[in-house]
């Protein structure tokens, strides 16, 4: 696929895209900032190994790519949520991944695509409904069985994966933890005690 052709679906959901002049080989996708602010970075791929297979026209903000490393397939839904610019590698044991839809599903926990099958929202994308509510890449879905002693509840709980921002649950409540322990420079903390000042307990959700 010629570099413009790439640039004009790119166009239509408004994501600046830069095609590196890279060898071919692997394709490599990835999302930079410089002066200009985000945009979308493709190298390793020329006209025969990178193809836009779906774009939402309607929203205007997302796009399935297909691309192709000898007989590897690889598909990635780039797009735009909440304020960045992203792009997301669709699991390889996901199949009938033919558009934006099937493969925002892809990305979905099962668990969550459990949920959605039984709540049936009109809109299942939607960032709330009766299936879960969505905050960044967290799921929060119903469960009617959960009842927690009042005493095991904390409060404005900080939930985060690593260096990214920290999002905060009004209630919370562990169960399956892992022992992990704290360490300066490590904010999820660590396995085992060791030399890099691992010291005291924490507990942790497993996972």
């Amino acid at each position: 696929m010629r570099t413009e052709v790439l640039e004009r679906h790119y166009a239509v959901i408004g994501a600046p895209v830069k095609i590196e002049s890279a060898p071919f080989g692997t394709p490599r996708l990835d999302v930079h900032t410089d002066t200009r602010g985000e945009h979308v970075v493709i190298g390793g791929v020329d006209d025969d190994t990178a193809e836009v297979v779906n774009v939402d026209r309607a929203g205007r903000h997302h796009l399935l790519l297909l691309t192709r490393s000898g007989d590897e397939k690889s598909k990635f839904l780039c797009g735009h949520d909440e304020r960045h610019w992203f792009v997301a590698a669709i699991p390889e044991d996901a199949f009938g991944i033919t558009d934006v839809a099937s493969a925002k599903a892809a990305l979905q926990p099962k668990l969550v695509r459990d949920a959605v099958s039984r709540a049936r929202p009109k809109d299942r994308f939607k960032r709330r409904h009766s299936a879960y509510v969505r905050e960044g890449e967290w799921f929060f879905v119903p469960e009617a069985k959960l009842d927690p002693p009042a005493s095991q509840v904390l409060r404005n709980e900080p939930l985060t994966r690593g260096r990214s921002k920290d999002h905060v649950m009004e209630r919370a409540y562990r169960a399956g933890e892992t022992l992990v322990y704290l360490a300066a420079g490590f904010p999820q903390g660590c396995l085992r005690r060791s030399s890099t000042g691992c010291t005291a307990p924490r507990a942790r959700l497993a996972g």
